[in-house]
């Protein structure tokens, strides 16, 4: 089964990884044009038909809605993930407890991780985590800073473009010192099954399959106001149950 998981910050001019302030975000939305050329000619989405999914405030929520759909017996587990975003929702934050703790875990003891640690930044890592995904692409703003954005320590062979997502879980003494992380590269305790990932600009992005759900996310902090008038025109695209 497939997701498509797109954050409204994508459809901004300019890319940002610094802005977390609506009322200081001076970023203009694209068009509307240019947006339903993204969805439907790059995407596959068709507004006649819209594809059942949600809009959400936070981007972390998106878990929570798989969670819903997998308990629902509607999602089946491991799913694919094409991830629509000017970020890609695979940071470090948590990474003590990530790293230090649940990655030491069963992997089915894993999804009853302590969700105050996970955010709108690493939500995916907890998905992957849970064993949820088996593959993820990661659709990006055409002005995308990839040194920036993408963790090694997350990836085969600390490697960003190896093709493989891999986490790793290492001993809690260690993370103490992790800014040193990608210069030492310590040997990891636990090492979990690799993950195809792929980054593709959104205008180079063709999709070939069809989505089972599609997830929208509001991301108050990191759009303009004036982006929200985008919100009902994506919305025309899913189908809320």
């Amino acid at each position: 089964m497939r997701i498509l998981d797109i954050d409204l910050d994508l459809f901004l001019l300019s890319y940002d990884d610094n802005s977390h302030d609506r009322e200081d975000n001076v970023n203009d939305p694209l068009f509307e044009g240019d947006v339903r050329k993204f969805l439907e000619e790059n995407c596959g989405l068709n507004k006649n038909n819209p594809i059942e999914g949600l809009l959400v405030m936070e981007h972390h929520e998106a878990y929570h809605y798989w969670e819903r759909l997998i308990k629902e017996n509607k999602l089946n587990v491991p799913f694919e993930v094409v991830h629509a975003d000017m970020h890609s929702d695979l940071y470090i934050n948590g990474h003590a407890y990530i790293m230090g703790e649940l990655l030491h875990m069963k992997m089915s003891e894993r999804v009853g991780f302590n969700r105050e640690k996970m955010d709108c930044a690493n939500y995916l890592i907890f998905a992957l985590a849970c064993g949820w995904i088996s593959d993820l692409t990661y659709v990006t703003h055409f002005g995308w800073k990839k040194n920036r954005d993408l963790q090694p320590v997350h990836f085969k062979d600390w490697n960003t473009e190896s093709g493989f997502l891999e986490l790793k879980g290492y001993d809690s003494k260690i993370l103490k010192n992790y800014s040193k992380f990608t210069d030492d590269q310590p040997q990891a305790l636990t090492i979990d099954d690799e993950i195809p990932f792929r980054t593709i600009m959104m205008d180079d992005y063709k999709n070939k399959e069809p989505f089972d759900f599609v997830v929208l996310c509001r991301s108050e902090r990191y759009t303009p106001k004036e982006s929200d008038s985008l919100i009902p025109i994506i919305m025309e695209y899913i189908k809320v149950k």
